[in-house]
């Protein structure tokens, strides 16, 4: 009987010093950076939505087909170019098992033979598991033809 009581007191003790942690680590986090973030998320997400829709691409590539790589699922690939920039956007998303870091990428793009054409850096936020955000780079060093893109690699 006293063995019985001890054990329910130190499971006690041990449910009340998790809550009491958990409570100091609620009370001690800053929700107001999290707020930050999604706010200037959404807005450079917009801002990208507004220059997709505003913009007279001289050149845009064919589709380019969805590509799972490194547990990022690159889905509705753009890739065109205006004036002297190209633009490379798609819709990353995570199906990993765990949430990545900010990350910079170098896309490398093939040909139909696969030789590599040309390449362009993008960055990916942090996305959560089962989340998506967007992937986006630009640059104006883009040489060659877009039409000769036929695939990519992520590096």
């Amino acid at each position: 009987m006293k063995k019985r009581k001890k054990i329910i007191i130190l499971l006690v003790s041990i449910l009340i010093i998790i809550i009491t942690l958990i409570i100091y680590i609620f009370l001690r986090f800053d929700f107001s950076k999290l707020e930050d973030i999604k706010i200037i998320r959404s807005q450079a997400e917009q801002e990208i939505i507004n220059t997709l829709e505003n913009s007279n691409p001289t050149e845009i590539t064919k589709d380019i087909a969805d590509k799972e790589i490194d547990g990022i699922l690159y889905k509705n690939i753009h890739f065109y170019k205006e004036g002297e920039m190209a633009v490379f956007i798609a819709e990353a998303y995570n199906v990993a098992k765990e949430m990545n870091d900010i990350e910079q990428k170098e896309i490398v793009f093939l040909n139909r033979d696969g030789q590599e054409v040309g390449n362009i850096f993008i960055l990916i936020d942090p996305i959560k598991i089962g989340d998506s955000t967007l992937a986006y780079g630009q640059s104006d060093e883009i040489n060659y033809e877009l039409s000769t893109i036929c695939d990519f690699i992520v590096k």
